[in-house]
């Protein structure tokens, strides 16, 4: 069963926030963090000890527009030249982490194997990375999780975007729209396709749902959550769609954990 989460005013209390922060200090003070990775005590109030997080490695001098690594003879300029030339939807793309070990077995031990302590702990490190990319009157709006078809919901049992928009949304005091955008037809898996056979695997994919949308503010921002970046051929796709049922203009930025 789909996790539910409140739709509420585009606004969020810090009263939540707080209370968020003490259960998280009595938590820990309770049961000392854990690290996910290596088993042993973290020392501090993530489940991740300070080692195993020096093991993530960052995507380098990332495009703006894409996530990409820079080439060398384009590492001064703020996007590729493929976005330059052909400029993606998305505005902005947040991906900190390069997809290797150990945070690819992170991501998918969260995304398969049902570990949810470890979502919170990408969720975590995720928000940092935010915090330290945009200031409070930079962020968007509300967070919009990548959907998940129906038939793929039941045999995995939860979205994994969505939980981590959940602790996302938490962290930064920002709502979840997880009833914007819904996939309403089965696609493959797309592990191993290419770009192009991504692209037609997701035409007619998502339906939005047009009240929650008239909501938004003329020239928001929403930020789509997803757990990685691959081809963008999703996160693409949702952001299509959003912009051809809006009728004011409004962007779409993507954060994820991390960059394939």
């Amino acid at each position: 069963m789909e996790v539910m989460v409140a739709e509420g005013p585009f606004v969020s209390t810090g009263f939540t926030e707080r209370v968020g922060r003490w259960a998280k200090f009595v938590q820990f003070l309770l049961l000392p963090g854990t690290c996910t990775v290596c088993r042993q005590a973290s020392g501090r109030q993530l489940d991740l000890c300070a080692p195993c997080e020096h093991k993530l490695l960052a995507v380098a001098q990332p495009c703006h527009r894409c996530g990409q690594p820079l080439p060398p003879h384009e590492a001064s300029e703020p996007c590729c030249g493929a976005c330059l030339l052909k400029p993606p939807p998305l505005v902005r793309t947040l991906a900190p982490f390069r997809w290797e070990e150990p945070l690819s077995g992170l991501v998918s031990g969260f995304k398969y194997s049902r570990k949810l302590a470890q979502g919170r702990v990408l969720a975590e490190l995720l928000a940092a990375h935010v915090g330290r990319h945009y200031t409070r009157a930079e962020l968007p709006v509300a967070l919009v999780p990548v959907p998940l078809h129906p038939r793929k919901l039941a045999t995995r049992g939860y979205n994994q975007s969505l939980l981590l928009a959940r602790h996302l949304g938490r962290q930064l005091q920002l709502p979840v729209l997880h009833r914007l955008v819904r996939r309403v037809r089965h696609t493959p898996a797309q592990q191993g396709l290419d770009a192009a056979t991504r692209r037609r695997n997701l035409r007619g994919a998502f339906a939005v749902n047009r009240k929650v949308l008239a909501r938004l503010p003329p020239g928001a921002r929403l930020a789509l959550v997803d757990d990685v970046v691959t081809t963008m051929s999703t996160a693409t796709a949702l952001c299509r769609c959003l912009q051809a049922a809006a009728t004011k203009p409004f962007d779409c930025h993507l954060w994820a954990v991390a960059r394939a």
